[in-house]
């Protein structure tokens, strides 16, 4: 039988009401999770407990820390797959740093929930159960950190939380998941052809998000750098273009530290040298702009930081790391 080690950090999925506030806070642990779950017996199950916090608390260092202890669980031979548990406020970053983070074949499947314990409908068995499931299937070696919510299993890379309540929240625009858990065993339709690692030091580089607007005068970017961002993501409109009045300031930023352009769309992916207007697409590619393709902002984010992390001031490196995207 197939060993799976769950890594509990809190989230919805631990959550419960609290009658003395009358809201929902994490409380619950990893091994209660796991001692609820029904019929539990594609895999022998361990538990450790990392965090017991909503997901916007937890820290990047946190994060590389998680990637660090699976790494170690699997070159000690510990368990065959791991399965993370956390809130999904930020599942779509922490997922994406350690599918970037980590080489390994062994799966590593993070899942959470939409509604917690206390709700009707509350989602984390389910999705704890798939998650397991998946962590223990041959079909799941050598796909990179997947996201199992709704029985859909997507990758860290394309997947979005698309709606604030919905237990269908989690999609891969464009694409669509990798697969899907039914009838208790995984199965997988198709494989990421985009797997990439960044050998991550640290994530200590400061790395500011600006998302450009109708009208925008590129205040918020030159408080970026004027902070000491060490990069900057901006998040720009349609397939890459931002208002004139931030090309003074865009041009300033690219000249300090490295700057990548995303869509602020969720779906899609950056232009090709399609427009040549001011604050178009071609005139932030010929500023050496580098362009983060279908990434999110967030992702992109995250992959700047890994990059800085692993590269340091080594721009060609650095601007390497956005060429498969």
């Amino acid at each position: 039988m197939k060993r799976v080690r769950v890594i509990a950090t809190g989230g919805t999925i631990a959550s419960k009401l609290d009658p003395a506030t009358g809201a929902a806070r994490p409380a619950l642990t990893g091994q209660e999770l796991v001692e609820a779950l029904p019929g539990l017996s594609q895999a022998q199950v361990t538990v450790e407990q990392f965090a017991n916090v909503a997901s916007q608390a937890l820290t990047l260092e946190q994060l590389l820390a998680l990637a660090k202890r699976a790494r170690e669980i699997f070159e000690r031979g510990e368990a065959d797959g791991v399965v993370i548990t956390q809130g999904t406020m930020t599942l779509e970053e922490s997922s994406y740093l350690w599918d970037l983070v980590l080489d390994r074949a062994e799966p590593v499947v993070v899942t959470g929930a939409m509604r917690h314990t206390s709700l009707p409908g509350a989602d984390g068995s389910r999705n704890l159960l798939d998650a397991v499931i998946a962590a223990a299937s041959d079909a799941t070696r050598g796909l990179g950190v997947l996201v199992c919510m709704n029985g859909e299993l997507h990758a860290a890379r394309d997947v979005v939380k698309t709606h604030s309540l919905d237990v269908d929240s989690f999609q891969s625009p464009d694409l669509g998941p990798l697969g899907f858990v039914r009838s208790g065993r995984a199965e997988v339709h198709r494989a990421p052809l985009l797997r990439e690692h960044i050998p991550a030091a640290d994530v200590t580089a400061k790395v500011y998000l600006v998302t450009t607007v109708a009208g925008d005068d590129g205040g918020l970017i030159e408080a970026a750098v004027e902070r000491g961002a060490d990069g900057l993501v901006l998040e720009a409109m349609g397939g890459g273009a931002v208002p004139p009045g931030c090309m003074p300031a865009v041009t300033a930023a690219v000249a300090r530290v490295p700057v990548v352009a995303v869509s602020r769309c969720y779906a899609g992916s950056m232009y090709e040298n399609v427009y040549g207007f001011a604050g178009g697409d071609k005139q932030l590619r010929e500023l050496g702009v580098l362009f983060g393709g279908s990434l999110t902002g967030p992702k992109a984010r995250i992959k700047l930081i890994l990059a800085l992390g692993a590269y340091g001031k080594d721009r060609d490196k650095v601007a390497a790391a956005f060429q498969n995207v």
